[in-house]
């Protein structure tokens, strides 16, 4: 009779370790979809306001992420109640820029500066001091379009001016921060002649040092608001495990271009870059106006991914 092929059970050193690795994949799993599907619950059932009072004001979720991380609080006052706020030490050498997300309603959240402050150390430990500016921008419901353009027009100009050269300056930005640095962009492309004061429609900014001295560094687009409509086939596909369509980022053109749509048809590119074709609004934005057109440029679909999913694999402790 043959001896049998081994024990059972009997399973190597690097088959345990698979097994362990698995199991881990699980745990984070079952927390990335537990956390997104509270977030989809809070987010479905109150209001504008609720949500502001839960998260409060940029300002203060700075300064007090700040205190607790024992760093320096660097606000430098700009136009009206816009600020830069400096993640960590100021460098103005290399700036990253950044301009976050949230509808235009809803402030800075912890986790994005936490996502900020770890990509900072690993670009230290690479040998890239960097220094990473917050706008600060102002709020739905007592700013719409153009007030925030205006605002990133200045914080651009405001680095520039105190001696960050153009072609160390990266801009980043998420959802709305992503759409305010797309009309930052066509806004340096496409200058306006002039600003009429005296004009009924609300009139968009001019960036003072354009046009720049160098190109920019770099942009980076997490999800970016590039429509105002929720019409996209993907949307509808997409609500029941995404956090995009939801009654809270309903009514954005409303929150941007303002009740009455102030801002006149001539000059809506600049703050919704693209009425794209039924599909997926950021995917079609890509082809259509970057691919091929920008050297460097490359697009990144995430597979299962949701709206700013590099926010939740950090804020949820993975890294990849």
């Amino acid at each position: 009779m043959a001896n049998p092929p081994g024990k059972y059970a009997s399973i190597s050193l690097y088959e345990r370790i698979h097994v362990l690795f698995i199991f881990l994949q699980l745990l984070h799993s079952i927390r990335r979809e537990t956390y997104l599907a509270f977030v989809r619950f809070i987010i479905y059932r109150i209001s504008l306001p609720q949500i502001q009072y839960i998260v409060g004001t940029s300002t203060d979720t700075y300064t007090k992420w700040s205190k607790k991380h024992a760093l320096p609080e660097t606000i430098e006052e700009l136009v009206g109640d816009s600020k830069i706020m400096w993640i960590g030490p100021k460098r103005t050498k290399r700036v990253v820029l950044f301009f976050h997300g949230g509808g235009y309603f809803a402030a800075l959240p912890t986790f994005m500066l936490d996502f900020w402050r770890y990509v900072q150390l690993q670009l230290e430990k690479c040998g890239l001091e960097v220094g990473f500016a917050v706008l600060n921008y102002s709020l739905y419901p007592e700013s719409t379009c153009p007030t925030q353009l205006h605002q990133a027009c200045t914080a651009l100009d405001h680095l520039i001016s105190t001696g960050t050269r153009p072609n160390n300056v990266h801009i980043i930005g998420n959802f709305a921060g992503g759409n305010l640095v797309l009309g930052l962009f066509s806004l340096l492309l496409h200058p306006l002649p002039f600003t009429d004061s005296e004009s009924p429609h609300a009139p968009l900014p001019r960036i003072i040092n354009a046009p720049l001295p160098a190109p920019l560094a770099g942009v980076y687009l997490m999800s970016p608001c590039v429509n105002f409509t929720t019409t996209s086939p993907s949307l509808a596909q997409n609500t029941p495990h995404d956090i995009s369509d939801s009654p809270a980022l309903r009514g954005l053109r409303e929150r941007v271009i303002g009740i009455g749509f102030r801002t006149p048809p001539s000059q809506r590119a600049y703050v919704e870059p693209l009425k794209a074709p039924p599909e997926d609004d950021v995917v079609n934005f890509g082809k259509v106006h970057l691919e091929g057109k920008m050297r460097g440029y490359e697009f990144v679909l995430q597979e299962g991914g949701v709206h700013d999913d590099p926010y939740f694999g950090r804020h949820l402790g993975r890294v990849r």
